[in-house]
């Protein structure tokens, strides 16, 4: 094993006693990356004959995915307090300025 996957597991021992949120935020880095990795191996290999909808899609995908991963665990009651128009007002909801 070489000097770096040593140090990174090393770390991530030391992680053990974090919260359930924090090593949950770890585990969406890792996917993230995992992805990013997969999808520039793919792009390297095929990407003369890649069509450009596709890496659209990869990316939608994965989105919605950490979307969903961030609402599964909440209840009905806790979904419904939650904003119908955030895209369309995210400066009144990330800033709280008025549009």
């Amino acid at each position: 094993m070489n000097a770096v996957k040593e140090t990174i597991l090393d770390k991530l021992e030391h992680l053990e006693a974090l919260s359930e949120p924090v090593l949950l935020e770890v585990l969406d880095f890792v996917s993230f990356l995992e992805w990013r990795l997969n999808t520039n191996q793919r792009l390297f290999l095929t990407s003369s004959s890649l069509p450009e909808t596709a890496l659209e899609e990869d990316t939608g995908s994965f989105l919605l995915g950490i979307a969903s991963s961030f609402t599964s665990g909440l209840s009905n009651e806790d979904l419904e307090c939650l904003p119908t128009d955030g895209a369309e007002n995210h400066d009144r909801y990330l800033y709280n300025a008025q549009v």
